[in-house]
């Protein structure tokens, strides 16, 4: 592969080389460099040998943003995400990443400290309202989107190396689980009242029901039985339960 640089100016150059044939035929690149003639040579042959090693990508105007924008979009085009998490990555794309100045920062130019800088403003100033910050668990998941998009553009030849494999987030510092004692169980219901999710709270908080299997209930699947009210305890203190389907197969009687 050959190449040259050609003044331009006092002190700018246009460097001229070549990188790997297409079907045969020539392809030259051209880059501006300002500096010295000495460091505009140093150049050329750092760009030859990148060239020569199969590093050459060719110059693009795509922000940070706009490439994991298409990653997102291309993920759930393709069926590799679900609803749940396309809608997940979406919110943290506008509220984690297009917010803060690394959204705007030229694919090819991100570098370590863009990536430090976001974590650092995502630690103080990372909520929708940008009154505080977000917690280290909400940054992990926000820097794994970046790497992962990254990642395939590195794979498509937008990029030579993905930086944000050498940039560490925040390490994320386990909770203790917070179990509800009896008197906030009981107080629960009524500080719900006249609230939209008082009724799946309240079903999840003595069932014990995960939020899909509440979103997949009918009034057709829930039989509620009420004790008479007597001079005699109720036989039963035990919470109703879910009524069988109608539709399941009954057993069929012993033939005589």
């Amino acid at each position: 592969m050959r190449g040259h640089i050609r003044r331009r100016g006092r002190s700018s150059w246009e460097i001229k080389y070549d990188i790997a044939r297409t079907d045969g035929r020539r392809q030259t690149r051209y880059k501006a460099f300002k500096g010295p003639r000495r460091e505009a040579q140093a150049e050329l042959t750092r760009l030859l040998g990148q060239a020569q090693a199969g590093g050459y990508v060719d110059p693009s105007r795509l922000t940070v943003v706009e490439h994991v924008r298409a990653r997102v979009a291309h993920w759930r085009a393709a069926g590799i995400t679900s609803a749940k998490t396309h809608e997940r990555y979406l919110e943290m794309v506008e509220y984690q990443l297009a917010r803060f100045p690394i959204s705007a920062r030229p694919l090819q130019k991100l570098g370590h400290t863009d990536i430090e800088t976001w974590h650092t403003a995502l630690k103080t100033s990372g909520r929708h309202d940008g009154k505080g910050g977000v917690s280290a668990r909400t940054i992990h998941h926000a820097h794994k989107l970046l790497t992962k998009a990254l990642r395939e553009g590195v794979r498509h030849g937008l990029l030579l190396r993905n930086v944000a494999t050498e940039e560490r987030p925040p390490k994320i510092e386990a909770e203790p689980m917070r179990i509800l004692t009896p008197e906030q169980v009981r107080a629960l219901p009524e500080l719900l009242i006249e609230r939209d999710i008082r009724t799946p709270a309240v079903v999840a908080l003595f069932t014990g029901m995960r939020r899909g299997e509440l979103l997949a209930l009918s009034a057709g699947l829930i039989s509620i039985s009420i004790p008479k009210r007597s001079g005699s305890a109720p036989r039963s203190s035990r919470p109703s339960r879910m009524a069988p389907d109608s539709r399941a197969r009954r057993p069929r009687a012993a033939s005589a």
